[in-house]
């Protein structure tokens, strides 16, 4: 099985920019009237949430590829070569 890294981290820029304008939203009775303000902490807000899902994102991958080869190592994983998909 293959990854699509780009699709993954396109989605996780999505998420955090929904969950930062969510935020923004949510936070309305503190809302500064200078649009430039509030523009610059929507998109900071987008960066702190796409860096913690994107780090999330890498030490799940890595641990999911640590515990795959321990498994193949250990044989309770085999690999299927030439298996047609149904």
């Amino acid at each position: 099985m293959r990854f699509n890294h780009i699709n993954n981290v396109t989605i996780i820029a999505v998420l955090s920019f929904v969950l930062a304008v969510l935020g923004f939203i949510l936070d309305l009775h503190e809302r500064v009237q200078d649009v430039k303000v509030n523009i610059f902490e929507t998109l900071m807000v987008t960066a702190i949430i796409f860096t913690a899902l994107s780090t999330l994102y890498v030490l799940g991958f890595v641990l999911f590829k640590i515990c795959k080869n321990y498994l193949l190592r250990k044989g309770f994983l085999s690999i299927r070569e030439n298996v047609k998909a149904v």
